[in-house]
């Protein structure tokens, strides 16, 4: 008996030994003090990575508390990203900077400064003491803090991950700097140029280009040569030899000096990590003969070769839709020493919503473009060689937006200068045949947002509520307090022709709520700004990263299955919508939902799936209950159509979906599991996603009832499919 005894506590510990250590320590939990409380931690203890590789947080993971996750700024922002930080114990205050943005916070409030400027945290940061390594940390909001500072975020719930990817950085003058401009592309005579690993870069209003990368191809096939001791960049073509140094704002062109807008810098960045000389590509390109244009929309430095047989007759008529404003016409006089060529005119008009100022000679025109050092809206374009036969003009127009004043000036070194100073919301290009010079002056969008609300510095983001009623293409946000006079006399302005009306009316409360009305189903997104809260407007694929539809089964007129008064039109209701809202709709939720049903009404079924075309949506997922002639079956059972399971993103199949809610479910809701089946159901076969149809239970069984009427099982039921949703799109991301 003692040797039995002695052999089974042997197993026993045998046993113990081989559980895993991370199950063992999962199953009990942290424990935690801070807010003066001891309390055992039983939330997902959150990983980091940083451009793909983990942060070491040792026996300190970080939490979530209030679904906000906080992690060590010590470990995470200071160590693994490389930011500048400072704890103040006496102070309770913790400063981290990068890339010229700092956030001060304060242990215990949700108060915060981004370089100054007051803001409210999501969650404030605390002091943890992890009491298993006796170690104390001071926990931040890590999503707040590293968007903040420039860094893409992404929360993987179903791996408690948060990977965090560094920004575009550009080295130059000794240190990196965080570049959020145009990462350009650059096209000669149409053919495109290889600049992958140092796209051009916008830097003080002015395009740099990868000098020897652009300007040694076909058809320019200049000689570039870079002195490195002289710091002296030098590009000849045919007579012409242009003559750079580094971080110097001038430049010789055959022994002339020229101010440039932007001096030559060697920059690196942080993807290809290679080094390349960048020149000023608008100066370089039409000194060496060619014409140059930025295209805004394919952010493009387009390259094209000057006609060879310019127009030597001055021809200066207009286009048919070209509405001239003032034009200013030379004298006839002869050619003074020293220049070239005759100005012959100059011509302001407008074609639809551009304003164009026109630049005639006698024969080809060579021009410089310019960005005035201290006005960046005054833009100077140099005509060497070009013998100003108008005289000076200094003109201010009348009624026209784009421009404040044009001036025409004879310069130093044979050179005629014409000096457009433009309004901020309108920006330019150039174009250039033979000889003649056009600067376009082109009204613009300033920023991206369709709407920008005016509001004063006590109303933040998180004060604002909002709620969508796409179905009849309107969303509405609510500020807090009476803000009809605020409005009336600050207007909300309307950017973009997507949103046809905003209406801004009191409600009960005393707040002020706004109805934006959009031409079609639009998604929506906000952003805080200095004065204001700018509102994105854009189809919802351009927008949200994750869409469902939920079709909550039944309704109206069609009451589905019942028992004892209780119709399936009204489960299926209170679960998927009246519940379910409350989680994808929650400000924190990776998911945008979209309703085929917000109200007891009969939609088609072969409506139903049309939502996923209007919203772009990614899944499709129906709701219903089952019923039986008999009392007997039970349990949860998730459809799928065999003719709708080709792959759509990441792989996901309706077949692979339906397996994951039927597991998901079965295991959180405790239901008997009837399998996943294939069905022609219409809403699912006609569905061009990812799609399933969930029976959830029988009303006719009166287990399966009792639990399908109970609130809290519906709440709990909604929860679900929220959760499962959520986790699918992390493990098959759609990629936007």
């Amino acid at each position: 008996m003692n040797k039995k005894r002695i052999l089974l506590r042997f197993l026993v510990m045998l046993f113990i030994l081989t559980i895993p250590s991370a199950n063992i320590m999962a199953a009990s939990g942290l424990k935690l003090n801070y807010d003066g409380k001891t309390v055992t931690y039983g939330g997902k203890q959150v990983k980091y990575q940083l451009d793909g590789k983990s942060i070491s947080l040792k026996k300190t993971p970080g939490i979530i508390i209030n679904g906000y996750a906080l992690a060590s700024y010590k470990e995470v922002f200071a160590t693994a990203l490389g930011a500048a930080c400072k704890y103040d114990s006496n102070k309770n205050t913790i400063s981290i900077s990068k890339f010229g943005t700092t956030i001060k916070m304060t242990v215990g409030s949700r108060t915060a400064y981004i370089n100054g400027k007051k803001t409210t945290l999501p969650i404030a940061p605390k002091k943890v003491k992890y009491i298993a390594g006796n170690t104390t940390k001071i926990l931040v909001p890590s999503r707040f803090v590293a968007e903040a500072l420039g860094y893409e975020y992404t929360w993987y719930s179903s791996k408690s991950l948060v990977t965090i990817e560094s920004p575009y950085q550009i080295y130059y003058d000794k240190e990196w700097h965080l570049y959020k401009g145009s990462k350009g592309k650059v096209t000669i005579d149409g053919q495109s140029v290889n600049v992958t690993k140092n796209p051009s870069v916008v830097l003080d209003q002015t395009t740099l280009l990868d000098g020897q990368k652009v300007f040694t191809q076909e058809p320019i096939q200049a000689d570039y040569k870079y002195d490195s001791s002289s710091k002296k960049i030098t590009i000849n073509k045919n007579d012409t030899t242009i003559i750079f140094v580094l971080g110097k704002k001038t430049a010789s062109v055959n022994g002339k000096s020229y101010p440039l807008s932007a001096y030559p810098r060697i920059i690196k960045n942080n993807v290809s990590n290679s080094n390349s000389v960048m020149i000023p590509g608008e100066f370089t390109a039409t000194m060496l003969g060619y014409n140059y244009s930025w295209n805004t929309a394919t952010k493009t430095s387009e390259i094209t070769t000057r006609q060879e047989s310019p127009d030597l007759d001055g021809d200066d008529s207009v286009p048919e839709d070209e509405t001239v404003i003032e034009q200013w016409d030379a004298e006839n006089v002869n050619i003074a020493d020293g220049f070239s060529n005759l100005l012959s005119t100059v011509r302001y008009s407008r074609k639809g919503v551009n304003e164009i100022i026109t630049f005639t000679g006698s024969i080809e025109l060579n021009s410089v473009v310019g960005i005035d050092e201290l006005n960046p809206n005054i833009i100077n374009i140099d005509f060497p060689g070009v013998q100003n036969t108008i005289g000076d003009i200094s003109y201010s127009p009348e009624n026209n937006d784009g421009i404040i004043r044009i001036s025409l000036m004879t310069m130093e070194n044979y050179t005629t200068r014409l000096q457009v100073e433009k309004t901020d919301n309108y920006n330019y290009y150039t174009e250039a045949s033979g000889n003649e010079f056009s600067l376009y002056l082109t009204r613009v969008v300033t920023d991206e947002y369709a709407l920008k609300i005016p509001v004063a510095d006590t109303i933040t983001l998180d004060m604002v509520t909002d709620e969508d009623l796409y179905y009849s293409n309107q969303f509405i946000l609510t500020l807090p307090g009476d803000l009809v006079s605020y409005f009336n006399n600050n207007p909300i302005a309307i950017q973009k022709d997507m949103v046809t009306d905003v209406q801004y009316a009191l409600n009960q409360d005393g707040d002020t709520v706004l109805t934006i009305t959009t031409s079609k189903l639009q998604g929506y997104k906000l952003a805080a700004e200095e004065g204001y809260i700018g509102v994105i407007v854009d189809d919802p694929q351009n927008i949200y990263s994750n869409i469902v539809v939920l079709d909550p089964g039944h309704g109206g007129s069609d009451p589905g299955a019942g028992k004892s008064g209780i119709k399936e039109k009204d489960l299926n209701f209170s679960i998927l919508y009246s519940y379910a809202r409350t989680y994808f709709n929650d400000r924190n939720s990776n998911v945008k939902a979209y309703w085929t049903r917000t109200t007891d009404t009969f939609v088609e079924l072969t409506d139903r799936p049309k939502l996923i075309a209007q919203t772009g949506a990614d899944l499709f997922i129906s709701l219903h209950m089952n019923s039986y002639d008999t009392a007997t079956p039970n349990g949860t059972e998730t459809y799928y159509c065999t003719s709708n399971n080709s792959a759509a993103f990441s792989g996901l199949t309706s077949k692979a979906m339906a397996t994951y809610f039927q597991n998901g479910l079965i295991s959180a809701l405790n239901l008997n599991s009837r399998g996943v089946k294939s069905a022609n159901y219409v809403v699912i076969k006609q569905s061009t996603v990812p799609a399933v149809l969930i029976e959830l239970g029988f009303v006719t069984n009166s287990s399966d009832f009792n639990q399908l009427k109970n609130p809290a099982f519906q709440e709990k039921a909604a929860k679900s499919i929220y959760n499962l949703t959520s986790e699918l799109f992390d493990i098959y991301p759609t990629g936007r």
